[in-house]
């Protein structure tokens, strides 16, 4: 389990910034958004697909859209949907972690703590740490390690280093 490696591994300080992130995920709605935008992207998806495969089957000379010979019609519909959806999925899910990332720098104020877990989970889960701007856009739902450490070491630099914080690790 996730949460036992964090305990096992992990000094205090890097697992209150790891939970300040997913407390952040609460905090901004994320998965309450992801939810509402999934299942619009999945209607307007399956609507559109309807519309192409119709097009296609009546182009096709198809007549009986229950034929199994239409599925393959509705697998491409799909894939052109996905191909174009996932970049702007993975986006906004982006978007979300660096909104979590700057809730968890702003609650613990210890920058240095989670950029030491982002180095530690990246090593952990064999991360490409600076992978390609284009995979990263495309295909990647979280920024990379490398991003993310940047990001707290511009927060760092904007709010200076670690405050009194004993009543968030304590």
């Amino acid at each position: 389990l996730f949460a036992d490696t964090l305990l096992e591994h992990f000094p205090r300080g890097e697992i209150t910034s790891v939970l300040a992130h997913e407390f952040g995920h609460y905090y901004h709605r994320h998965i309450l958004k992801l939810i509402v935008i999934a299942s619009l992207s999945a209607v307007v998806g399956m609507s559109i697909a309807d519309l192409v495969l119709n097009a296609a089957a009546g182009a096709l000379g198809i007549t009986d859209m229950a034929r199994i010979a239409t599925a393959p019609l509705l697998i491409l519909a799909l894939f052109l949907f996905s191909l174009v959806t996932m970049p702007l999925m993975n986006n906004l899910s982006r978007h979300f972690e660096r909104q979590a990332d700057g809730y968890a720098l702003d609650c613990t104020r210890d920058a240095d703590a989670f950029i030491s877990a982002m180095r530690r989970l990246a090593d952990q889960n064999l991360a490409d740490k600076e992978p390609h701007p284009v995979i990263e856009s495309l295909l990647h739902s979280h920024p990379s390690i490398g991003r993310r450490i940047r990001f707290a070491e511009e927060w760092s630099a904007r709010h200076g280093r670690k405050e009194a914080t004993d009543h968030l690790t304590s």
